[in-house]
């Protein structure tokens, strides 16, 4: 599987980003299909090859308005998964 990091910033490697760093998800596709999620990836995209595109831009207020711009698994929804 190949990971591309669409608006990779360099600064944003720093132990403490600038504001202006290219931090903040906004987009995730998988082999060209946009996910209903920016956080997370199914077990399956990762391993069974192709590629994963992430973009990225500095804008953090539109960041916190998207959250995660759709449904979490349980593991990050309640911090624990549900049994």
């Amino acid at each position: 599987t190949k990971f591309t990091v669409s608006g990779f910033d360099p600064t944003s490697l720093a132990a403490t980003p600038p504001d202006t760093a290219r931090i903040f998800v906004t987009n995730v596709t998988v082999n060209g299909r946009p996910q209903n999620t920016i956080c997370s990836l199914k077990f399956e995209d990762i391993v069974c090859g192709g590629e994963i595109v992430i973009t990225v831009d500095a804008d953090a207020d539109a960041a916190s308005q998207r959250g995660c711009a759709g449904p979490v698994p349980d593991s990050l929804g309640t911090g624990g998964f549900a049994f």
